[in-house]
């Protein structure tokens, strides 16, 4: 690239920008200017030149090392070593791209359909699998797709070979799980319960999601294959088997979810409150805004907040005018501003401007948390009214009101610029 752009003979080339726009690792260079009226003279660094015999540094070296060239290299190799090395040549010379043959295999079979050829294509398919090679696999069952008459899929699909893919989500690298997901898109319905079972033991929970959307998929809008699950007792199944029919979205298991709302499971509560926001059903998952659990509570308001549930303005502002309040911890206590803000009810402005500006004799540290998230939830809304009453605050006495007013205003400011 150097020789290239030093060697351009255009004069509306400019050189020295383009020398500097490579960004050469272990090249630098030097920009002279010349004026007409001023000469500079430059010339290049004298350098000491080295006289190194490399003969004698060699010859030292080796003397050195005890090193003779007319010494004989006897190779010591144990019969067991010897085995092994002949195994992995003869293994070498008889490895065969597979892809090569299961697209030769597939080519005749378009012309010659024949019992042989398909179980060929089956046993290369199970070898495949069993050596996780799923890219070659989907790209057996992927060709043969559209073949009605012959679906390799129902001789592989039972519980025992599904049984084996239980470890593979956790272990296998990025490429070879995306070619498991795929190739698990092409079993049926009723190879689904087979597959819940295996949930269960999956670590990885990103891996896992993938794997429940893809069962989702191949449901294909039906909950039947899934409903016996909401029986089980172990608590990863049900919350997967949950998740799953919060993805498929059909109404008619929200009587079969509204059974569970009482699990003793904080995680099976959340995972019911999860699908039922799929479906839309704030009203139901409003009744579980007292639970036991915070974590469930949380998830509640966070829910409401995502769907901007208006009716439950006045439960959210009684609770956090209470003087129990301020008892919660600070995430329960932004959860219900962050959901009250959500509802977007025409007197928020009005009561968040109450609860800053209230006077506060005892107690004033433990309420100060209450005032910076009023100021927060005005500059949030950033409407006309809520700027002014952020404005307001800035005036006032009370050193803790000016305070959150005047960040509440920057965060205003700084969202207004990205605008």
């Amino acid at each position: 690239i150097f020789l290239e752009i030093v060697s351009r003979t255009d004069r509306e080339q400019d050189i020295a920008l383009n020398l500097w726009e490579c960004d050469f690792t272990h090249i630098s260079f030097y920009v002279v200017e010349e004026e007409e009226e001023e000469k500079i003279g430059y010339a290049l660094p004298q350098i000491t030149k080295l006289e190194i015999n490399y003969d004698e540094v060699t010859n030292q070296f080796l003397t050195k090392e005890k090193i003779r060239f007319t010494d004989k290299v006897i190779a010591e190799i144990t019969p067991e070593e010897l085995k092994t090395l002949k195994s992995l040549i003869a293994e070498n010379n008889n490895t065969i791209e597979l892809d090569v043959i299961i697209t030769t295999l597939i080519d005749v079979l378009k012309k010659i359909k024949s019992e042989e050829m398909i179980d060929s294509l089956i046993e290369i398919l199970e070898l495949c699998i069993d050596n996780n090679d799923f890219s070659n696999a989907c790209l057996i069952v992927n060709q043969l797709w559209n073949y009605a008459d012959i679906n390799l899929i129902t001789r592989i699909e039972n519980d025992a070979m599904i049984a084996t893919f239980a470890g593979l989500p956790d272990t296998l690298d990025d490429q070879s799980f995306n070619d498991f997901v795929a190739l698990v898109g092409f079993f049926s319905k009723k190879s689904v319960p087979s597959f819940i079972r295996i949930l269960r033991s999956i670590r990885n929970l990103e891996r896992l999601k993938v794997l429940q959307d893809r069962l989702a998929y191949i449901c294909q809008g039906d909950p039947g294959p899934l409903l016996e699950f909401l029986k089980s007792n172990d608590i990863k199944t049900l919350t997967s088997v949950i998740v799953i029919i919060g993805l498929i979205r059909n109404n008619q298991v929200i009587p079969n979810l509204k059974t569970l709302m009482l699990h003793p499971s904080p995680s099976v509560r959340i995972a019911i409150i999860d699908a039922l926001t799929e479906f839309n059903e704030a009203k139901i998952i409003a009744g579980l805004l007292n639970d036991t659990e915070e974590e469930v509570r949380i998830r509640v308001l966070q829910s409401l907040e995502k769907m901007r549930y208006p009716v439950i303005y006045q439960q959210l502002l009684k609770t956090i005018k209470n003087r129990n309040f301020l008892k919660l911890s600070y995430n329960e206590q932004k959860a219900y501003f962050n959901c009250l803000v959500a509802t977007r009810d025409t007197r928020i402005v009005k009561n968040l401007e109450k609860i800053l500006y209230k006077w506060v004799l005892f107690g004033r540290q433990k309420y100060m948390i209450k005032r910076q998230l009023a100021a927060q939830a005005l500059a949030k809304i950033a409407n006309e009214k809520a700027v002014e009453a952020l404005k307001k605050g800035t005036q006032k006495k009370s050193e803790d009101i000016r305070a959150v007013c005047e960040t509440a205003l920057k965060f205003v400011d700084k969202n207004l610029k990205r605008e």
